[in-house]
């Protein structure tokens, strides 16, 4: 029997398994977790801030904001470095 070509979601499978380090699980997780606790906020982060501001979550609790993504991320980067990993950064807008 002839073995067809991997399909995309095979080789990145393989790509995620062969680079996974130790700790991929937990920041896949925490970043996970941070989403979830922006699409609970996302109504009162909208009114408090406003479409097109860009949040960035880490332990479920903003920790920065800005319209500038080049500006957030070079502040998260300086404030965070450890954290940045495992953070999640979203640009806030009303609908999917």
């Amino acid at each position: 029997m002839m073995r067809m070509a991997p399909t995309h979601m095979e080789v990145w499978r393989i790509h995620i398994d062969q680079n996974r380090d130790k700790d991929f699980d937990a920041r896949l997780h925490a970043i996970l977790l941070n989403r979830s606790h922006i699409q609970k906020d996302r109504a009162s982060l909208i009114r408090k801030y406003g479409e097109g501001e860009y949040v960035a979550y880490f332990g479920g609790e903003l920790i920065d904001h800005d319209r500038d993504v080049p500006a957030l991320a070079k502040r998260l980067e300086a404030n965070f470095p450890e954290k940045r990993k495992s953070m999640a950064v979203e640009l806030l807008r009303d609908g999917p």
